[in-house]
């Protein structure tokens, strides 16, 4: 019953920090590393107290898959660098068991976000009574900041309430 309940914990604590890097990431447009840390260092704990066992190895082996093409992606100026580690550090939690569905609901999420900052970039440069803060129109859209860490936290939230399960 003790393990039950430290997995638990660990694995909400898990959903929150990464709900916290979301909104930080929607906030500011930077994931601080803490959060991104903080959910490696817990990993261990969800490893230790699960019921079944766990692909510990494997698991560790995606997500440096992951973080090697975050950094390539971030080299290229297609992500962020905070976007990169949180990425790798939720893969890590999926596994191999959890990866391909974190990344399609990550995916579609993005998607969802990106055409939404589209439409809205769209909206303010033909509406000139609505607020347009930064958009400018000479600015390209392509080059404007997405929080992309909202959708790696859709996408975690989920594989935390999968293996809740």
């Amino acid at each position: 019953m003790y393990y039950a309940i430290l997995n638990d914990t660990t694995l909400s604590i898990f959903a929150l920090l990464v709900v916290a890097a979301a909104y930080q990431d929607v906030k500011s447009f930077t994931i601080p590393n803490i959060f991104s840390l903080s959910i490696l260092i817990l990993y261990p704990a969800f490893v230790l107290s699960a019921a079944g066992e766990v692909n510990w190895l494997f698991a560790l082996g995606i997500a440096s898959g992951s973080l090697i093409v975050g950094f390539a992606l971030f080299a290229f100026k297609l992500c962020g660098g905070g976007d990169a580690k949180l990425f790798a550090a939720v893969s890590l939690w999926a596994g191999p068991d959890l990866m391909v569905e974190f990344t399609l609901l990550m995916g579609i999420t993005g998607g969802i976000i990106a055409v939404s900052l589209w439409l809205h970039h769209r909206v303010s440069l033909m509406v000139p009574f609505l607020p347009q803060g930064t958009i400018t129109g000479s600015e390209t859209f392509a080059k404007k900041p997405m929080p992309y860490g909202l959708a790696i936290a859709v996408g975690a939230v989920y594989v935390a309430f999968t293996l809740l399960r």
